[in-house]
């Protein structure tokens, strides 16, 4: 395809020159990807997709920009529910908990390329959004790309880190958004942190595998303290989003942060230790208000110190 679109009987033709190039650039680009993430057709179809996308944005062509769009929304679609799936079902008959980086590599790739299409693509051209159709169709595209980058990190991780991907993807998207005024990223980000939140919450400190309280487990000092790391970050890149009152949502993260810590203390230590680690914590929290004029984290020291009073006097002086 690209030896034929160099002809010179081609190249005098603009149109079956653009063609030509851009179906054999995509197949190049493909045959690495389907090669390494062990012949998925998912990986095709995206591609070809965005052969087509990228056809009618060169030519102009409306026709081949809509059709390209709708097939990568059917890709992503088909990547969801039968990739997804299929990797389930192949965890469940090992009983194992396992990485497969074959299929993290199709989800990154999907990640990655309705990422660009929605807004590198985009912001070259507000004239491929001439349509609410088409403005939609973007945004739909971009926020694709949030599952399937969740999912790149489902299937690059064990079951212990998956909160910490995806609260690491969420810092990215509060990132992004943060630098680049781009709201789609931020509000992705805030949908990523809460199921970050709700697994580190739900599975890595209420413990299905059986482990005892005051065990320290590498795996659950590491995940949980990661994850509420990452949420006191994510309060100082939230700030930029489309949401009424976007001052309170810094202070909504910095108290889900405090409050992991908290519970991580109180799973972890020792009943007599619980009011170190909690003192520890409201001093952290003071001193940050101090620094950072933040009321919300003088509020969280407060609390922090009246429950060292009350637990101090309910269960320290009553210890054996």
């Amino acid at each position: 395809e690209i030896v034929l679109g160099q002809l010179p009987v081609t190249r005098r033709r603009r149109t079956a020159f653009v063609m030509l190039s851009t179906i054999g650039s995509i197949l190049l680009v493909a045959a690495f990807s389907y090669r390494f993430s062990g012949g998925k057709l998912s990986i095709i179809w995206l591609l070809e997709a965005e052969a087509l996308l990228l056809a009618g944005i060169f030519t102009r062509e409306i026709l081949f920009r809509r059709l390209g769009t709708l097939a990568a929304i059917l890709a992503a679609g088909h990547m969801l529910f039968v990739d997804t799936a299929n990797l389930s079902k192949l965890r469940d008959a090992r009983g194992i908990d396992f990485s497969d980086l074959r299929t993290a590599l199709i989800f990154a790739v999907a990640a990655i390329v309705l990422y660009a299409n929605s807004k590198w693509l985009l912001r070259r051209s507000r004239e491929f959004a001439a349509t609410v159709w088409d403005e939609w169709s973007f945004k739909l595209l971009c926020y694709l790309g949030a599952p399937m980058a969740m999912l790149a990190a489902w299937s690059t991780l064990t079951e212990k880190w998956w909160a910490v991907g995806w609260a690491a993807l969420a810092l990215a998207g509060f990132a992004v958004g943060w630098k680049w005024q781009v709201n789609e990223f931020t509000t992705q980000g805030h949908a990523l942190a809460v199921l970050a939140v709700i697994r580190i919450l739900s599975v890595n400190l209420s413990d299905p595998w059986g482990s005892l309280h005051y065990d320290w487990h590498p795996w659950r000092v590491a995940t949980v303290l990661l994850v509420a790391a990452m949420i006191y970050s994510s309060a100082l890149m939230t700030r930029v989003t489309g949401w009424k009152n976007p001052a309170r949502i810094p202070q909504i993260y910095t108290w889900v942060g405090s409050t992991i810590v908290a519970l991580f203390v109180w799973y972890q230590f020792q009943s007599a230790s619980v009011v170190l680690g909690w003192m520890m914590l409201g001093l952290a929290a003071l001193e940050l208000s101090f620094s950072r004029n933040s009321l919300s984290l003088r509020l969280q020291a407060y609390l922090a110190f009246v429950s060292v009073f009350l637990r101090m006097f309910f269960v320290n002086l009553n210890a054996t």
